[in-house]
């Protein structure tokens, strides 16, 4: 038996010089979102937004293996997905929705965060639990 895909809508930037040509995908598979997160190179193609059938959404930014990302909740609640890196290393710069920001190391997670966050989240628009979810400050 098929279970029913949660996310209802990807949509991926994919940039040209100053303008984007967004893309937008209706009832992602799981195989289909993490190609789109395979195509993410902090460059030209920097953030995908999973929304979800309640209103949640999962946002993944950046590439190469240095990924952020956040979740809102139908209740309005915003978190950010964070790893175990010490404050004290120095800020990483990330293309992210086209523009530079400078993000603290724990804000910064690998692909295998990414896709354990997403494999949740698919299933039925949880966070994933054994992952660290900060709100922001």
């Amino acid at each position: 038996m098929s279970r029913q895909n949660f996310i209802v809508r990807a949509v991926a930037d994919n940039w040209h010089g100053n303008l984007s040509n967004d893309e937008e995908f209706h009832l992602p598979s799981i195989e289909a979102i993490s190609d789109l997160i395979g195509l993410l190179n902090a460059n030209d193609r920097t953030i995908i937004s999973l929304s979800g059938r309640n209103g949640s959404s999962l946002t993944i930014g950046g590439g190469s293996d240095q990924y952020i990302v956040f979740a809102s909740t139908p209740d309005e609640n915003l978190w950010n997905l964070t790893s175990e890196r010490i404050e004290t290393e120095k800020n990483i710069v990330l293309k992210i929705g086209g523009q530079e920001g400078d993000f603290s190391p724990r804000e910064v997670v690998d692909r295998k965060t990414v896709d354990d966050a997403v494999r949740s989240f698919f299933v039925d628009g949880r966070l994933q639990p054994s992952s660290r979810w900060e709100k922001p400050a």
